[in-house]
């Protein structure tokens, strides 16, 4: 049975406020080699909302989160985020947008030699002027709020899995980000530390009044984290909606994904150059 989000959180957790767009894509493209990975997508996330995108494996799902980085160039279409255009952005803006921009990584990217005190320091060292002792406060604060301060002065190799997605999830929030971006925030987690990564990530989401983007295949932690979800396929929005939405939606390929299934839309190998053309050419099978 899949926990809703109201669920994650306690009652004295604010009640968010959706306000203006944060994020506004229209028309995006993306391509990689004359493959087009993202294909006229539109999407809008308001401030205070967390939107959950769902989809398959070469969908677009991170493509798109780097594209709101700036970290891959559009060939059509226009980003705005935060009020910026992304791809007008020159390198000294782009530096100073990424940093009003937090992104947990799918594999955490915590820096192996750096104890955990050090790996969140190094990120106020570099983007702020605060004292020696303030950092330090900070650090500690930040710690808290994912519930591993005791944790402060072990190295990554001495957490587990679930401790390690959360000390990145505080190093991603040290700067107070208006925007979260997360990229598969359960990949390698148990279900038990997934939970519990999903609860964080509901709760600060609250109390920060962040908006965030969650990127993930996981779907009861989707469905439990999301105020509202869009579900790519073949690089392009072909459902939105609400949890509930999406538990009783008609799109046979959203279907096929939500119940695992082999076979179906996803997977439909019609109207597919077929295999022996695939290998030996048209001109050899004439």
């Amino acid at each position: 049975m899949v926990t809703p989000r109201s669920s994650l959180l306690s009652e004295s957790d604010p009640t968010p406020v959706v306000g203006e767009p944060v994020v506004e894509v229209r028309e995006l493209e993306v391509s990689f080699g004359g493959r087009r990975v993202l294909r006229g997508l539109d999407l809008e996330v308001r401030r205070g909302e967390t939107l959950v995108v769902l989809g398959g494996s070469g969908s677009g799902k991170s493509t798109l989160l780097n594209a709101l980085t700036g970290s891959v160039t559009p060939s059509r279409g226009t980003i705005r985020v935060l009020g910026s255009s992304v791809a007008e952005l020159d390198l000294a803006r782009l530096d100073a947008h990424r940093v009003k921009v937090g992104f947990l990584f799918q594999n955490g990217a915590l820096f192996q030699s750096m104890s955990v005190r050090e790996n969140l320091a190094c990120v106020l060292r570099e983007h702020t002027a605060l004292t020696a002792e303030e950092i330090d406060i900070l650090v500690k604060m930040k710690l808290e709020l994912v519930g591993l301060r005791h944790a402060v002065d072990l190295m990554p190799a001495e957490l587990s899995g679930g401790m390690r997605k959360r000390v990145a999830l505080a190093r991603a929030l040290v700067l107070d980000p208006p925007l979260m971006l997360y990229d598969e925030p359960g990949a390698g987690l148990d279900p038990v530390s997934l939970a519990g990564v999903d609860r964080i990530i509901a709760t600060l989401g609250r109390i920060l009044g962040m908006t965030s983007i969650v990127v993930t295949h996981h779907i009861e932690s989707a469905l439990r984290l999301a105020d509202r979800l869009v579900f790519l396929h073949e690089g392009t929005v072909v459902a939105s909606g609400s949890p509930e939405e999406f538990r009783t939606h008609g799109d046979p390929r959203l279907r096929q994904f939500l119940d695992g299934a082999a076979e179906g839309p996803l997977n439909d190998r019609s109207g597919r150059e077929d295999y022996a053309t695939s290998l030996l050419g048209k001109e050899r099978l004439r």
